[in-house]
C-alpha cells in the first residue's frame, strides 16, 4: 500500500494514482502534469492529493480539463460539508474531525470515470478502501467511479461508527467512577459532551449533502452506486440519532453525579450531627463550670 506526502510546487509534483477495471489495477505516485495519460485508459481512475500547493492545483486543472482556480476555491477551509453538482463534476466536501483542535477538511470530485480526493493530512483516512481494491474484494474494481466514490465516503463513516462506540465506552466507565463516589468527573463529562456536539456538527450537515445528492445527484451515480448512497444516508441519519441519544445520556449523567455529590453532602451532614450530639452534654458542662461564680455549692460535694 502506497501513501502520498505532501508535493512540492508545479507539474513535478507527485499525485497518488491508483487505476482498476475489472481485470487491471495500478497504483503509483506520478507527476502531476502526466495523470491525463491514466484518464485517457478504460477503467476508473483514483487520483489523491495531500496538502496540494497552488501549483499542484493549477496543474490538476489542466490535467482534469477543468475552469481555472475552481479547485483553489473547492479546498478553501473552513468550509461547511456540503455537496454541489456541476456539468464537469460532482462535489463533496466532508469535515473529518479526531478531536476539537484536529480537523481535517476532505473534498471528493467525482468525474465520469475518475475521483479526485483532496485531503490537508498525511494520514490516510481511505485504508479499508485501497485494501479492498488491491485485493480484489467485493464487486469494486468492476464497477463505476460513482461507486468508488460512494465507497469512500462510506469508510468515512465507518470511522465515525467505531468513534461513538469508543465514547459508549468511556460513557460506562464515567457511570461507574460516578456511582463509586470516589471524585468529581465535571471535566470529563464535559470533554465527553464537547466530543459528542463536534461529531453532531460534522455529521448532520453530511446527512444532508448526502441526501441533497440522491434528490439531485446527476447520471454518473448508475443504479447500484445510488443505492450506496441511499444506504450512507440512511447511515449518517442513523448515527446522527445515536449521537443525539449519548448527549442526553451524557445530561443524565451529569444529574447522576449531582445527585451523588448532594449524598455524599448529606452524609458529611448527618455525620456532623452525631458528633455535634455525642459532644454537647460535656460542652454544657465546660460551659457551665467555665462561669465565676461567686458560690459553687459543688466543689464541696465529694466528688468536687
Amino acid at each position: 500500500m502506497t501513501s502520498s506526502t505532501p508535493a512540492p510546487q508545479g507539474s513535478d509534483a507527485q499525485v497518488y494514482v491508483m487505476h482498476y477495471d475489472a481485470s487491471e489495477h495500478s497504483s503509483q505516485r506520478v507527476p502531476a502534469g502526466e495523470i491525463a495519460a491514466y484518464l485517457e485508459r478504460p477503467g476508473v481512475t483514483w487520483l489523491d492529493v495531500v496538502a496540494p500547493s497552488a501549483g499542484e492545483l493549477h496543474v490538476l486543472e489542466q490535467q482534469l480539463v477543468l475552469e481555472p482556480r475552481v479547485l483553489s476555491s473547492v479546498v478553501r477551509s473552513p468550509q461547511r460539508p456540503k455537496y454541489v453538482s456541476r456539468p464537469e463534476f460532482e462535489l463533496f466536501i466532508v469535515v473529518r474531525d479526531d478531536s476539537r483542535s484536529s480537523r481535517d477538511q476532505l473534498c471528493f470530485l467525482l468525474g465520469d470515470r475518475w475521483v479526485l480526493t483532496i485531503r490537508q493530512r498525511s494520514e490516510d483516512p481511505f485504508v479499508a478502501v485501497r485494501e479492498r481494491l488491491d485485493r480484489r474484494v467485493g464487486a469494486l474494481r468492476g464497477a463505476s467511479a460513482a461507486a468508488l466514490a460512494a465507497a469512500l465516503l462510506g469508510s468515512l463513516l465507518d470511522g465515525w461508527f467505531d468513534q461513538v462506540e469508543r465514547l459508549d465506552e468511556v460513557s460506562d466507565d464515567l457511570e461507574e467512577k460516578i456511582l463509586a463516589a470516589r471524585k468529581p468527573h465535571t471535566r470529563a463529562l464535559r470533554s465527553l459532551r464537547e466530543r459528542l456536539v463536534d461529531l453532531e456538527h460534522v455529521i448532520a450537515p453530511l446527512e444532508e449533502a448526502i441526501r441533497r445528492a440522491v434528490r439531485e445527484g446527476t447520471a454518473r451515480w448508475d443504479g447500484a452506486a445510488r443505492g450506496h448512497l441511499i444506504e450512507l444516508s440512511e447511515d449518517a441519519r442513523h448515527l446522527v440519532d445515536v449521537i443525539e441519544r449519548r448527549q442526553r445520556g451524557v445530561v443524565s449523567l451529569v444529574e447522576l453525579e449531582l445527585s451523588v455529590l448532594q449524598w455524599r453532602t448529606n452524609s458529611v451532614v448527618t455525620l456532623l450531627t452525631v458528633v455535634s450530639t455525642l459532644f454537647l452534654p460535656m460542652t454544657f458542662l465546660v460551659g457551665l463550670w467555665g462561669m465565676n461564680f461567686d458560690h459553687m455549692p459543688e466543689l464541696r460535694w465529694r466528688w468536687g
